[in-house]
């Protein structure tokens, strides 16, 4: 059963995808008894069954491992049209209570696919691509202006520059949907975006990891110090759903090179979250600027030497 974490304005329901992958399923807030012909968007979806799955099947809500969702409706007061810098403690998003949320679904869960966001071209996050599109054709498929100049992306329609804002619809009357902003942020590829969703939730891809950062496929350790230091500025509250569980080994990585109270504590979390099944994402930027040793460099030639060291441990 796949989980979700609750926002104000939308859910997000994690789906594990491949080996090690994270899909996500973006619907309307509660996300899970929805109004008949409620769409989902899927943010990178590099397997169609898996995204199927998701869409047929039933959520679960539960208090990520290590933080927090958003508090719900009642408790939060309204959405934010900026990012939240002082909202909720920056390490732990609690999920909405059982009593503000409402009952969890006793039956399946039927949404159509709305559109896709991709984060940048690697077969494991666009490969359900072709399947996806032959049940639902016509939808929007977005992704980055330098990757649809090149064709990397099957079925893209959308070519994204960066800073650019778009809203995407879970139902059209009464209107229900998010507003999203794409961030230009090239290190691990040329054409990778970040995604960030009514201000609060930022979806990375693989540019950022929890406890570290992707491998540099294209892009140069300044062209990735700068995105991240770039979307670390957004503000602490914001909540970093990367496209990978990498943490246990980000965070060993961390603790090897640097060991602190925090990393390790988070060290800790992220091995107890794995060894009962769940998910260690998501986290939030003010948690990961505390164990993220990339967010820590004082210069690119540290950060270089840093990236160096991680692709040999």
């Amino acid at each position: 059963m796949n989980e979700v974490v609750a926002f104000p304005t939308f859910s997000v329901t994690i789906v594990p995808c491949l080996r090690d992958n994270y899909a996500y399923l973006l619907t309307a807030p509660g996300g899970a008894l929805p109004v008949p012909g409620d769409a989902a968007i899927v943010i990178d979806a590099g397997e169609a069954a898996a995204v199927n799955a998701a869409l047929a099947g039933p959520v679960r809500s539960r208090p990520p491992a290590n933080l927090l969702t958003t508090a719900s409706r009642e408790t939060a007061g309204p959405l934010p049209q900026r990012p939240v810098r002082s909202r909720p403690p920056a390490n732990l998003l609690t999920t909405a209570s059982r009593e503000t949320a409402g009952p969890l679904p006793q039956g399946p869960v039927r949404l159509r696919l709305g559109a896709i966001l991709a984060t940048h071209h690697h077969l494991d996050h666009v490969g359900g691509h072709r399947e996806l599109l032959e049940k639902t054709p016509n939808i929007p498929v977005f992704g980055s202006a330098y990757d649809g100049a090149q064709a990397r992306i099957f079925g893209q329609t959308r070519l994204l520059e960066d800073g650019e804002t778009f809203d995407v619809p879970f139902r059209a009357s009464p209107f229900a949907g998010v507003r999203v902003q794409a961030f230009h942020v090239p290190g691990h590829t040329l054409g990778a975006l970040a995604y960030l969703v009514d201000g609060v939730a930022l979806f990375t891809g693989d540019t950022w990891f929890l406890g570290g950062c992707g491998r540099l496929f294209e892009g140069t350790p300044a062209q990735m110090r700068e995105s991240l230091t770039r979307m670390a500025a957004l503000g602490d509250d914001i909540v970093v759903f990367p496209g990978h569980e990498y943490t246990v080994g980000n965070l060993a990585f961390a603790v090897a090179t640097g060991g602190t109270p925090a990393r390790a504590q988070a060290l800790r979390a992220a091995e107890e979250a794995r060894a009962a099944g769940r998910p260690t994402v998501p986290s939030t930027i003010g948690a990961e600027r505390q164990t993220n040793p990339f967010l820590q460099t004082a210069d690119v030639a540290e950060f270089a030497k840093l990236r160096a060291a991680k692709d040999v441990f």
